[in-house]
């Protein structure tokens, strides 16, 4: 069931509760089999995660020792997913990571994970350190592989403002997007822009405040994500897949939102189409 009501439900884990989830894991004496229905039921789980981050914080808060055990035994899934806890940083005590890690690199694939993160997180260091413009604008059809070369070609640590409109991205240019540490105005107009990226950058880009996503691919599935943006007080969304419901659950959760463009999309019958803005205002939104 791919309702997004229902994988809230779903969610493994409430905040000082017992998790259903643990009854499954394989370090469980109540586990029915060894760890076959823990695993497709975590894969699952994350593969309708609106905020992967969020889902995989609390799966490391309630279910680190099963996935050091399936780790142990060789699991690929699992190798894969202990690598990304460590990566996105979700392991909050200092000891339990550390046993986190040598289990890891018990394991030969993870071992090779961990040596391609310390390469990652070392760019990365290069690419957040101060300097480098405030501001940025790819030329038309510019792909996600200019983007990453224009990124890693020197710092970057200052930028805040950057424009890949009428160019021809796609979700993949996210992941290079997450590494600036003060992005805080994204223009995606008319771009091949779509949830999985969008979902990305609403676990990482945490100081945005302008979001132009007129004429992109996002849905509400994607679009759900942004409830994590707090600061985000410009947002466009014409010419979307957005409805009337998840529109009134962004307007509700997201504070700062101070304007907005619904046009061409089905909340703007619900909804007065623009906030915030004269026609003039719309217009600046597009170009931003």
């Amino acid at each position: 069931d791919a309702r997004p009501e229902v994988r809230e439900c779903m969610f493994p884990m409430r905040e000082g509760k017992e998790s259903w989830i643990k009854v499954i894991a394989p370090v469980s004496k109540s586990c029915p089999d060894n760890g076959e229905v823990f695993c497709e039921i975590v894969r699952t789980l994350l593969d309708r995660a609106t905020v992967r981050r969020k889902l995989v914080r609390q799966l490391a808060y309630c279910c680190l020792e099963a996935f050091r055990l399936m780790v142990i035994r060789g699991d690929e899934f699992f190798v894969r997913m202990l690598s990304e806890m460590l990566e996105s940083e979700v392991i909050e005590d200092k000891e339990q990571r550390e046993y986190a890690l040598s289990t890891l690199c018990s394991n030969s694939d993870g071992e090779r994970l961990y040596r391609a993160m310390c390469d990652r997180q070392a760019a990365l260091c290069n690419l957040a350190q101060l300097g480098g413009p405030t501001k940025l604008a790819m030329p038309a059809h510019s792909t996600d592989a200019d983007v990453e070369k224009v990124l890693s070609s020197g710092p970057f640590g200052n930028l805040e403002r950057l424009s890949l409109a009428f160019t021809s991205v796609t979700s993949d240019c996210a992941r290079h997007l997450v590494k600036l540490p003060n992005l805080q105005h994204l223009n995606f107009w008319c771009t091949q822009f779509g949830d999985t990226g969008l979902c990305l950058l609403a676990e990482h880009c945490h100081r945005l405040k302008s979001l132009n996503l007129c004429e992109t691919l996002v849905t509400d599935a994607g679009l759900l994500a942004l409830t994590e943006l707090k600061t985000l007080s410009c947002l466009n969304l014409n010419s979307t897949a957005l409805s009337a419901q998840v529109f009134e659950e962004l307007v509700s959760k997201l504070p700062a939102l101070t304007s907005y463009d619904i046009r061409y999309t089905e909340a703007c019958s619900v909804f007065p189409f623009s906030k915030g803005e004269n026609k003039m205002g719309a217009e600046k939104l597009h170009s931003d």
